[in-house]
């Protein structure tokens, strides 16, 4: 196993890594599924940070969105003013996944603000469950 931790990613590893971004609804669930990707700590956490963004991208702004033009309905020039603000976000997450998979494929791990940590947490919790709990050999 520690030999896996410490080689290089290979190429598909790599490719499965920076779909992870595009596809995140594919990619995570194999990923997540699958124990021998699942072991791969390269693969897991762009799967996971892929499946983050992806979440953040899709729920968090139609969520945002949602909620503003609830409140602002009436005030129209706000809403105007919320469009466009509305797709910078939108651009900010299409940046953020073409980040990410060029990364991924370039065999690095990609740092994103605030995600890449909520990641490694995420993995270092399951990680201290999994020691903690010796009824999984």
């Amino acid at each position: 196993m520690s030999d896996i931790k410490n080689s290089k990613p290979v190429h598909e590893d790599r490719l499965m890594a920076a779909l992870a971004y595009p596809f995140w609804f594919l990619v995570f669930p194999l990923v997540y599924m699958t124990p021998d990707k699942r072991n791969i700590p390269f693969l897991k956490f762009h799967a996971y940070q892929g499946a983050a963004l992806g979440l953040w991208g899709v729920a968090g702004l139609s969520l945002f969105r949602a909620v503003l033009s609830l409140m602002v309905r009436w005030f129209i020039l706000f809403d105007v003013l919320l469009f466009p603000l509305l797709k910078m976000l939108e651009w900010l997450v299409l940046a953020l996944v073409a980040y990410g998979t060029v990364w991924a494929y370039q065999g690095k791990y990609a740092e994103i603000p605030y995600l890449s940590d909520f990641v490694r947490s995420i993995g270092s919790s399951k990680a201290q469950a999994e020691e903690a709990d010796p009824s999984e050999e």
